[in-house]
């Protein structure tokens, strides 16, 4: 797991997003970046998912960016499960994910 740097606030601003449609670009990097550091094996998620479960309104994402860079991010969902993904292997991982 990447070490918590301390001194990333003091080097620039890191701008907290929510996303949302439109982002599902910035969506599928926040999702691999919380993979990864979560050591979850994980694949590329298809636009066709991407879009519908960003356009959910009980989907809340948010993504942690840093001079362009995903440093974080952040979902949370109702207790009941979101649609399965058709032949998807990677699970949305929840948290905060410092880099």
């Amino acid at each position: 797991m990447p070490a918590y740097d301390p001194h990333l606030a003091e080097t620039g601003t890191i701008h907290i997003q929510r996303l949302v449609p439109h982002d599902a670009e910035l969506a599928r990097t926040t999702f691999a970046v919380m993979a990864e550091v979560f050591g979850e094996t994980h694949a590329p998620l298809s636009d066709a998912y991407v879009a519908a479960l960003l356009a959910r309104p009980d989907f809340w994402g948010f993504a942690a960016t840093h001079a362009g860079r995903v440093v974080g991010g952040l979902t949370a969902h109702p207790a009941h499960p979101l649609p399965p993904r058709q032949q998807q292997t990677v699970r949305t991982v929840t948290g905060w994910v410092p880099r």
